[in-house]
């Protein structure tokens, strides 16, 4: 019988969070396997590069890259003549009735100048759509194993069977079950600490019986975390500083995520002054695109994915961004009880992406299977997709750059 495997994946299960009184069972699957840590790049969405094991540049999986900018056709420019927030608002009410129809809080004549290069959408709603996980004939884990593996994301705890072992079947090869309802609670939640805890016990014990239930099946079982999450303390409004520049709106594009913004410059005039303005910003660093390769994002300008990038220091973030608008934030808030608290304050209260020099923005990867041996005590993103592959004695394409992690 071919070796099987599940993957739990848990976004912003932070390690400084885990300790014997809170998560024990966590707590001890981390000592006797001690995880090995993972070095990130500066992104919301580090899901592509686990499953592809290759980075960004390489996937092409980056939130937006610029179009060229067509004349827009007499529809356009009548909606071009409604105000920015009455616009946005018709695209979130067409958002609801088509989830495809994606980044609706950008006033449209910016948002038509975007290619879209997101998962988000097919992630929120359940997972199961893996084909959209690979692009430009790079190959995730899921296309590899061809119809042997299942995804699946878990966006509220509700969710969560009364039994959570039964969302382990035994039955694809490669079960790669995303708890992504941690990351939602602690998005909005991270200010409470009793709050936290108390979904962090509970989240242990769903993965201590998520792995017994592996353990009869005799399934290994791996827990990947991508990021942590840094309580916001601060915020940016990035739009009142571009609006002051005084720099002409045609003279230059930007896409603002929470913590990560970044910019095409047309001009030479505006590229120098934003440039100068961007880089004096407290709580903030300003890179070019060249100086973006130490953090493994590798885009020419030519490509059109960014000339520069503007990125937030841990417990800093921008708001507003270009994922806040005033009716997502109430139709969010009441939509899952992890983000209730969306009614009192549109802010985040934790988030992650910065520049990966902070634990917030470490990641980690460890068994929570006796005998699977760690290789090293750090690794990269990439390694984890070849490790996935070693452990089911498949073999690693040489797409992948990473190294096996697990003996």
């Amino acid at each position: 019988m071919p070796p099987k495997l599940v993957v739990l994946y848990v976004p912003s299960l932070d390690r400084r969070l885990i300790d014997p009184d809170t998560a024990p069972y966590l707590s001890s699957c981390l000592t006797l396997c001690p995880p090995i840590e993972l070095e990130t790049h500066p992104s919301v969405e580090l899901l592509p590069t686990l499953v592809t094991g290759v980075w960004p540049h390489q996937h092409r999986m980056w939130q937006v890259r610029l179009k060229s900018d067509p004349k827009p056709a007499f529809p356009h420019r009548v909606i071009d003549l409604l105000p920015d927030r009455w616009a946005t608002a018709l695209q979130c009410i067409r958002h609801r009735f088509d989830t495809r129809y994606d980044l609706p809080t950008i006033e449209p004549r910016r948002r038509r100048r975007f290619e879209l290069h997101r998962i988000k959408v097919q992630r929120r709603f359940g997972g199961g759509d893996t084909g959209s996980l690979h692009q430009d004939g790079v190959q995730s884990l899921f296309s590899l194993l061809k119809g042997q593996s299942l995804y699946r994301t878990i966006f509220s705890f509700a969710d969560i069977p009364s039994d959570p072992s039964d969302l382990v079947t035994g039955e694809p090869i490669l079960d790669f079950l995303e708890l992504y309802a941690f990351d939602l609670f602690c998005h909005w939640n991270l200010d409470q600490t009793g709050a936290v805890q108390i979904q962090l016990h509970f989240l242990d014990s769903v993965i201590e019986r998520l792995c017994a239930r592996a353990e009869r099946l005799g399934l290994k079982t791996l827990l990947v975390v991508d990021h942590g999450q840094e309580r916001v303390r601060h915020t940016l409004n990035l739009c009142r500083i571009l609006r002051d520049s005084g720099v002409p709106r045609n003279d230059y594009l930007f896409y603002i995520e929470v913590c990560n913004a970044r910019f095409w410059f047309f001009t030479e005039s505006a590229r120098k002054i934003l440039s100068e303005r961007l880089s004096c910003i407290e709580r903030a660093t300003f890179l070019t695109a060249a100086e973006m390769e130490k953090y493994h994002i590798h885009f020419a300008e030519s490509e059109g994915f960014g000339d520069a990038y503007l990125i937030t220091d841990p417990g800093t973030i921008f708001f507003p961004h270009d994922f806040y608008h005033p009716l997502v934030n109430w139709y969010m808030g009441r939509n899952t009880p992890e983000q209730g608290s969306r009614k009192s304050s549109p802010v985040h209260r934790g988030y992650h992406g910065h520049l990966p020099a902070s634990p917030v923005d470490i990641g980690y990867l460890s068994a929570c299977t006796p005998g699977l041996k760690p290789l090293a005590k750090k690794g990269e993103l990439i390694d984890f997709a070849p490790s996935v592959l070693s452990l089911l004695r498949r073999p690693v394409p040489a797409q992948m750059q990473g190294r096996v992690l697990f003996q």
